[in-house]
């Protein structure tokens, strides 16, 4: 049998063109109905939801003025009653407290209006994350407290114990209040 195309032997058979059978049928993953929304994986969010770059802006706002109070305080718990040794966190609070404050409204009242956006993952990272930083910052707090008691108890120098244990009250009131709320919210979106 001679060659019917070029460069093809009578050894080889001829190939036909054919389409290639569709890909197999993807199976969608059994959803568990038994858990509540709030503990299924949430897929990783690549980039913010409109509403997740104005949560980014609130968060960071918040951990501004946080800050900024905890130092004001710190600073007046230490004796730095100057104007000069204020005028950062004050100028913090000014700047972040109305940016803050129209934001929190802003989202408040859209997440009344819709729940749904509670389930926001970019809210929900940007409350997690919040949580994760404000424990941190009362653990650590409070481990600075013991070191220091354990300290003074050992015959060593430092800061007096009223001014720490003022400071890390600051810190629990300022830190613990935040990370409280953000913890009643995402308890508040599990049980429903």
């Amino acid at each position: 049998m001679p060659p019917t195309e070029p460069y093809q032997t009578s050894s080889m058979p001829v190939q036909t063109h054919t389409t290639p059978p569709p890909p197999p049928a993807t199976q969608v993953p059994e959803i568990n109905t038994s858990a509540s929304r709030n503990d299924l994986p949430v897929a990783v969010v690549q980039a913010l939801s409109v509403r997740g770059v104005e949560y980014a802006m609130m968060t960071f706002s918040l951990w501004l003025i946080a800050g900024s109070i905890i130092w004001a305080l710190i600073a007046l718990v230490y004796g730095g009653t100057s104007f000069k040794a204020l005028v950062l966190p004050t100028a913090i609070l000014i700047a972040c407290m109305p940016v803050f404050g129209y934001l929190f409204i802003r989202l408040k009242r859209e997440e009344i209006a819709n729940p749904n956006l509670r389930f926001d993952p970019s809210k929900r990272r940007l409350s997690q994350f919040t949580q994760i930083i404000a424990f941190a910052a009362c653990l650590f707090n409070v481990i600075g407290f013991i070191y220091l008691l354990l300290q003074k108890a050992a015959g060593e120098t430092g800061p007096t114990i009223v001014k720490s244990f003022l400071t890390m009250l600051i810190v629990l009131v300022v830190a613990g209040g935040i990370l409280t709320y953000y913890w009643l919210d995402e308890h508040k979106l599990r049980n429903r």
